[in-house]
């Protein structure tokens, strides 16, 4: 709704993990839950595909600690970020 509402913005879906596993594997799994994401909004939303972008920040951005079961499901998330265009 956003997005048909404000057609000056796009958004930037950004996955993260935490730091099980090795720094690639992370980065990787974060981009295949953003393209999920994203996958979701296009069909569901109606909106063209050169407004969503998928990236990835893998474990490069935690926001808890990585050392309890709770960080690390805090950790593993999705951001949705609205960018105006350019």
């Amino acid at each position: 709704t956003v997005l048909k509402e404000n057609t000056n913005l796009r958004v930037l879906v950004v996955g993260h993990t935490d730091n099980v596993g090795n720094a690639t594997d992370n980065y990787k799994s974060g981009l295949d839950y953003a393209r999920q994401i994203r996958y979701y909004l296009l069909k569901n939303g109606d909106v063209a595909n050169n407004r969503i972008r998928a990236t990835s920040q893998g474990e490069a951005q935690s926001i808890a600690t990585n050392g309890s079961e709770r960080g690390r499901l805090l950790n593993k998330r999705i951001e949705v970020i609205f960018e105006p265009i350019n």
